[in-house]
């Protein structure tokens, strides 16, 4: 430990002086969280949840930042939805297309190695994230992952209690929510030319229209180059 420590040591300061003097000079931030929403202490599915703030909050109180609006955030989701451990999982697949997704995927917990767990995209989940994360745009990762199924839906809202709902929120019973589906056109590939391929631009399209924020960025492989810009974000 102590020689790892040798080779970090020059990376540690005061950084609520670091930050504060390079605001001062006019400097650009940029902050980047790890973990979900949903594993967020306070708006999270407690309690399968982590131990700290995951969320838009977590920001300043992690870095001292002062409460500053941001100019732009942008949230990371996935095509489709993944959890890895316990807890509700609405759109869970067990079935030959969610084994597809994590083995595509190669969807296993970075730090445990244990299988995450596959679903159709979840927007009443994803509204609520981009509400409490605050979120300017989305850049939709993986979409590659289904380029190669011939099915293509998302949940768009739940039936729980008799009542549709199509945003979750907090101390929402997910055990008992019953996903509603629409189905898409699959696509086969990501890319057409330079462009979107348009059934995977219909897909965005439809999650766009019902976040009411726009998709910035498409990933559409694991290398930097597999990376498509939508729309030109606020510090270009």
């Amino acid at each position: 430990l102590f020689n790892l420590g040798q080779q970090i040591k020059d990376y540690v300061t005061d950084t609520f002086k670091l930050l504060s003097s390079e605001k001062k000079l006019g400097k650009s931030l940029l902050f980047e969280g790890s973990q979900g929403v949903l594993l967020d202490v306070d708006f999270g599915s407690y309690p399968y949840v982590t131990s700290s703030n995951t969320a838009y909050g977590g920001i300043f109180t992690g870095s001292s930042n002062g409460g500053k609006q941001l100019d732009e955030v942008i949230g990371i989701v996935k095509a489709y939805t993944t959890r890895v451990g316990e807890g509700p999982f609405p759109t869970q697949l067990d079935c030959e297309h969610g084994q597809q997704m994590g083995d595509i995927g190669h969807e296993f917990g970075a730090t445990t190695g244990r299988k995450r767990r596959c679903g159709w995209l979840d927007l009443p989940l994803l509204k609520y994230a981009t509400n409490v994360g605050r979120f300017t745009s989305i850049a939709l990762t993986k979409v590659d992952v289904l380029a190669q199924l011939d099915t293509l839906k998302v949940c768009y809202a739940y039936e729980l209690g008799g009542e549709i709902i199509d945003t979750a929120f907090p101390g929402i019973e997910l055990t008992d929510a019953k996903p509603l589906f629409k189905e898409l056109k699959p696509f086969t590939s990501c890319l057409n030319g330079e462009n979107l391929d348009q059934s995977l631009e219909d897909y965005i399209q439809f999650i766009e229209s019902e976040l009411g924020v726009p998709v910035s960025f498409v990933a559409y492989g694991p290398e930097r180059k597999e990376l498509f810009q939508r729309k030109t974000i606020k510090w270009q």
